[in-house]
């Protein structure tokens, strides 16, 4: 009984103390000391306690922190800069350009060893930019911060006040030398002077307990707001071109060429910090001779040397259009194939210029043989992208700038022959998967009240509605026995679908003749709507996305 109380007692006092000697030496944190040389370490410690402790006993060190997470150790502190870091880089406005001051760009200044920071690095600020006073202070015509505005201002009071002053004593003198014994005009007098030395001894009082204190104390130092370093975040997915394009970073051609697949060094500067890249990684240019054509990772088959195919992706230029099952390229047309290859460097620009919105779009459906493919969406025709300028200038000549003007977008497959309107690509589960991607997406922002909305109903199922009650229903008369595909503004497709939601049997065998103008009124404003020349549709009206088992 005795052995096993002494086992427990042994187990209950050594668990805890083996938990504890776990959690201590999972808990140490570097420990670093603030000093007039930079930010020094004094290697692990159990607590920041210990690390007080530790800092406390070197002469002129103080606690400046116990870090366990790399990231915020002083040395990679973003706000710690070298000298020459520092006075290289070039100030810029609040637009992001160079300042320049007398023809020469203007750099940042160095703010001496900083004691947070690790030896040789400080702050570093931006110079302040002089402004021109509407009231000169003496001699003081411009002032570049707040502190020598105020400065300046004190300087110039207390002269100022101290003569006033020194004033009002002479005249309280004499008005008692004046006063021929009057009491009432000597209390004034004197009342003056008492005033006037107060004043006085609390102008230069206030002074010399303030420079006594700490002498800083009658110097207002400038609020300077240190520069923090560039920080950049990129991925390893990201072109050479792409990477390049940031400042302070910069890439090397690692070859002899900057085409698409060849690769390139990373460099970054001193003052810049990149997240997600380092030093030394390398990159894939994506250029492209072609501007059709984009940078892409394609499938091939190769053979190796146990007598079996592996697939392996290589880079090569290609066109959107290009890409299609057992098409020339070999590679299988998916979802994210035809995302990467919507647009290339050399596109951008012009997309941009011509306020314009890139697409290859994915399409598994019947107008090509059930042919899986990648589509290039364009406008006009042989365009690269949808050059939304363009669309909107067609549009106003045809009567009306819409979601209508969608409808004159083009798909594009080279086992196609040439493009065709994208309400024409029906998909293989009875969609239109093209014309909804664009429709809805409104790229060229044509949509009012809400956005673009794309309908659709056939023949029958209209006939089904309107019946014999075409004379209470214009609308009804000007539907055809064919599919009606369209992109129509959202509250126009909502207004629409309500009207098919109405009883009309109920309404036209009633005889409510008002609510049967109403309904007409409604109809005919719907009727009068916008129209696009060209589009394959027998009147103004949009057509109506209905179900039978509604």
């Amino acid at each position: 009984m005795k052995r096993i109380f002494a086992l427990t007692f042994c187990f209950v006092m050594l668990v805890p103390a083996m938990a504890w000697a776990v959690e201590s030496t999972s808990s140490t944190c570097e420990c670093f000391c603030k000093t007039k040389d930079g930010a020094e370490s004094l290697d692990n410690q159990n607590s920041s306690d210990e690390c007080y402790d530790a800092c406390k006993k070197k002469d002129g060190y103080s606690l400046l922190g116990c870090y366990k997470d790399d990231a915020a150790k002083p040395e990679n502190n973003l706000l710690c800069w070298t000298e020459e870091s520092c006075t290289s880089t070039v100030s810029e406005d609040a637009l992001g350009a160079a300042r320049v001051e007398n023809e020469k760009e203007v750099t940042l200044e160095w703010g001496g060893q900083n004691s947070i920071c690790p030896s040789g690095k400080g702050y570093c600020y931006n110079p302040p930019e002089n402004i021109k006073l509407g009231v000169a202070i003496g001699s003081l015509t411009e002032v570049g911060n707040l502190s020598t505005y105020i400065d300046a201002v004190y300087g110039f009071l207390l002269p100022a006040v101290s003569l006033c002053a020194v004033v009002l004593l002479m005249v309280a003198g004499m008005q008692w030398i004046t006063a021929l014994g009057d009491p009432g005009k000597i209390n004034k007098a004197k009342e003056r002077i008492v005033k006037s030395v107060f004043a006085l001894l609390l102008v230069f009082g206030s002074y010399a307990i303030a420079y006594l204190i700490d002498p800083r104390l009658t110097q207002m130092d400038a609020l300077r707001i240190p520069m923090i370093q560039r920080v950049v975040y990129l991925d390893d997915t990201s072109s050479c071109e792409g990477i390049a394009a940031n400042k302070g970073v910069t890439v090397e051609m690692a070859g002899n060429s900057n085409y698409c697949g060849d690769s390139g060094i990373v460099h970054i500067e001193e003052n810049t910090t990149v997240i997600g890249l380092k030093e030394g990684d390398s990159c894939f240019y994506q250029h492209c001779s072609d501007a059709r054509q984009a940078c892409a990772q394609v499938s091939g088959n190769t053979e190796v040397t146990t007598g079996t195919t592996q697939e392996v992706r290589k880079w090569q230029c290609v066109a959107c259009e290009d890409i299609y099952e057992d098409g020339p390229i070999g590679t299988t047309p998916s979802e994210s194939t035809c995302s990467a290859l919507s647009s290339s460097p050399e596109m951008e620009a012009k997309i941009n210029l011509l306020d314009g919105q890139s697409y290859c779009s994915f399409y598994d459906g019947l107008i090509i043989g059930e042919v899986d493919s990648c589509v290039r969406i364009e406008y006009p025709a042989n365009e690269t992208f949808i050059n939304c300028q363009a669309l909107r200038a067609d549009a106003q000549r045809a009567g009306s700038e819409s979601c209508r003007a969608y409808d004159l977008v083009l798909g594009r497959v080279n086992v196609y022959d040439g493009p065709s309107e994208i309400d024409n690509w029906r998909g293989d589960g009875d969609d239109y998967p093209l014309m909804q991607e664009i429709c809805e997406g409104d790229p060229c922002m044509l949509g009012e009240n809400g956005g673009c909305k794309m309908m659709r109903y056939d023949a029958g199922a209209m006939a089904g509605i309107c019946g014999g009650w075409s004379e209470y229903l214009p609308w009804c008369a000007i539907t055809t026995s064919t599919d009606k595909l369209d992109c129509v503004d959202a509250g126009y497709y909502s207004k629409m679908t309500e009207l098919l939601e109405v009883d009309w049997e109920t309404y036209v065998v009633s005889g409510n003749s008002s609510i049967l103008s109403s309904i007409s009124t409604s109809v005919d404003a719907l009727t009068s709507g916008p129209s696009i020349t060209g589009v394959t549709a027998s009147g103004a009206v949009g057509p109506v996305e209905y179900n039978p088992t509604w």
